[in-house]
């Protein structure tokens, strides 16, 4: 992967506990900046494309599109957490 180099200014008590960190990780400041970059990114991604399915959903339940109960969908997903079988919940209106 090509890199570039950014320069990024830190308060100084956040760069010490970025330093401390390190040093008990047993990696450099960068690397855990970087990870830790990383990390956010990702989160941050994820966050936007649920926001995107979110909006869609919503939208196909203004056209039409088949609706669940909340509460049969949280009771298939508890189901599915705990390994149990699960049946898929069918549309409160279609």
């Amino acid at each position: 992967m090509a890199t570039s180099t950014t320069t990024l200014k830190l308060p100084a008590p956040l760069k010490k506990r970025i330093a401390a960190l390190a040093v008990k990780s047993a990696t450099t400041p960068h690397a855990l900046m970087v990870n830790a970059l990383e990390h956010h990114v990702a989160r941050e991604e994820r966050w936007q494309e649920f926001l995107q399915d979110a909006a869609r959903s919503d939208r196909g339940a203004d056209t039409g599109e088949p609706v669940y109960a909340a509460r049969d969908v949280h009771a298939w997903l508890d189901n599915l957490a705990r390994g149990k079988p699960a049946r898929r919940p069918k549309p409160w209106r279609e």
